[in-house]
């Protein structure tokens, strides 16, 4: 793996370790309903732009699709989690069962496989290529089917995660309502 220093580079590893200072805070809170969920986004938030990063410095393309791939775990992670927890902090956690969360989770799953394999099939991206145009190299890519599979389920997710988030906001007592908002702008980042 070959890299080299991109300014750019800061900002993300700055979001990385403000999502890992967030995450460790609310370990004390794992308990409490969307704790959890709540660290695996944190997680989730600190790995995404340190592997954005890394690909970002890479400077061959078997390194920047390591770390793109690494990425996708993160891609496919985030909408099953901010799912979990907007049940969770709905009051409606109950309905979302292990074995509903284990087959919400079989197509991120599945998509992490088809990602780490891509170079057998092209599911996921084709025509992949080093475009050095820019300031730093990139992946250049066409962007194969279940790439868009994977794309309307996710956002088939955030919306059920919005809609849910929505309904507790016109009962809720202020200060509950300011919360359910700041979730919702959390989401919609």
């Amino acid at each position: 793996m070959h890299y080299q220093y991109i300014r750019y580079s800061i900002v993300l590893l700055v979001s990385a370790t403000t999502a890992a200072i967030v995450g460790l805070y609310a370990l004390r809170y794992r308990r409490v309903a969307g704790g959890a969920s709540f660290i695996i986004l944190a997680l989730s938030g600190t790995v995404w732009p340190l592997a954005n990063a890394l690909e970002m410095a890479g400077t061959d393309l078997p390194t920047k699709l390591f770390w793109a791939n690494v990425q996708y775990i993160c891609y496919v992670l985030i909408p099953v989690v901010w799912l979990r927890l907007a049940m969770e902090y709905a009051g409606r956690g109950h309905l979302l069962t292990r074995r509903r969360l284990a087959l919400l989770s079989i197509e991120p799953l599945l998509t992490v496989v088809l990602v780490w394999t891509n170079s057998l099939h092209g599911w996921i991206r084709r025509d992949v290529h080093l475009d050095s145009n820019g300031l730093f190299p990139i992946i250049a890519k066409t962007y194969g089917p279940w790439f868009w599979l994977n794309a309307i389920y996710a956002w088939i997710l955030i919306g059920i995660c919005i809609f849910v988030l929505l309904r507790p906001v016109r009962h809720a007592p202020r200060l509950y309502r300011r919360q359910t908002l700041l979730l919702l702008g959390g989401l919609m980042l």
